[in-house]
Order: C-alpha cells, then sequence, then structure tokens
C-alpha cells in the first residue's frame, strides 16, 4: 500500500543520518526505503504482523520482526535500542495504543524519541462528508474499517507515558 508521500517525507525529514531506527508497523517497507535513500547509515529495525509484507520490508531493513504489536512479550523479543521509534498509520488499528508506547518506550535510547503519525478524523474532507449526514468506511484512510480509534490535533495519545511530545499537521495525519 502506498501511503501519501508527504507524510513519509515529514516522517523522513524528523530522523537524523546514521540513528538506529525501530518502525513499529513496517509495511511493505515503504518508510524504511525513504530512510536508506536519505543515509545508508541508518540502521532499521521492523515490526511487521503480515509475513508477506515483512520478506518486503526485509529488502531494506537489517532484519524484519513477524509480530503482533498487541502481543505483550512481543517488545521483550528485541534487545537492542533505538535512538527513533517510529509509529506510522499503526496505533489507531490497536485496542490499548497506550499500553504499547509504554512498551516500546523501553527501547530507546537516552536522548531517543518517538514519531507517531495517526490519521486526521476532522480531516476537512471526512468533516464535509459528515456534515452531509455520511461516515461511510472505506477500505484505507481516515475511516478505514480496520481503525478502532480515532484522532483529531486536540484529541490525540496523552503524553502521560512519559513522552515529550510536539503535535503537527501533515495534510490529512497529525504527527508527533
Amino acid at each position: 500500500m502506498e501511503f501519501p508521500k508527504g507524510k513519509l517525507s515529514r516522517i523522513v525529514s524528523l530522523v537524523k543520518d546514521g540513528q538506529d531506527i525501530l518502525d513499529v508497523g513496517c509495511g511493505d517497507g515503504a518508510l524504511a526505503q525513504r530512510l536508506v535513500t536519505k543515509s545508508k547509515k541508518n540502521r532499521i529495525v521492523g515490526i511487521e504482523v503480515e509475513k508477506t509484507r515483512a520478506v518486503e520490508a526485509g529488502k531494506f531493513m537489517k532484519e524484519v520482526l513477524v509480530a503482533d504489536v498487541e502481543d505483550q512479550n512481543t517488545f521483550e523479543l528485541i534487545s537492542e535500542t533505538f535512538d527513533v521509534i517510529v509509529f506510522s498509520e499503526v496505533l489507531e488499528h490497536c485496542r490499548a495504543p497506550e499500553r504499547i508506547l509504554e512498551r516500546a518506550k523501553k527501547l530507546l535510547k537516552g536522548e531517543g524519541y518517538v514519531i507517531i503519525c495517526l490519521p486526521n478524523v476532522a480531516f476537512w474532507k471526512t468533516r464535509l462528508n459528515l456534515l452531509m449526514g455520511n461516515w461511510n468506511y472505506t477500505e484505507e484512510g481516515i475511516l478505514d474499517r480496520t481503525h478502532l480509534r480515532f484522532f483529531t490535533l486536540k484529541r490525540r495519545l496523552s503524553s502521560s507515558q512519559g513522552l515529550d511530545t510536539t503535535w503537527k499537521w501533515c495534510f490529512q495525519h497529525i504527527i508527533a
């Protein structure tokens, strides 16, 4: 699946050269491909639940763990620490995103940071459709059938997980 180029470009811009990166829910490796293109020094590890997508992502990563991020043991399977942990288009699919962040942050290096990208349900097209009385789920996008959580710039994941956050807009997405 190809995500909007603006979102991936924004995430790539938040990563410095030569960093150790954990891409949670890495899909087919589209983000990793861009990160490696930016800097061959970036070392990327991924987590992906779908094996066929993990195989594709493995072309751009040091390693891909085929696992479900909602499994409480998934992050314990990783012995490394990271400069950056990326959750791009992942947490809205999870029953307990706060718990996942809590487990993941244990893998951060001292000055490490987390990048979170969430679909913005308050995007103008979604609002217009709602104004017209339409709340139609789709196969992908903001109203993806598999989304369990919905976020806006004001209603986002709380920073109670001990992470300093700066939230920004990126087209249809909210990035921290």
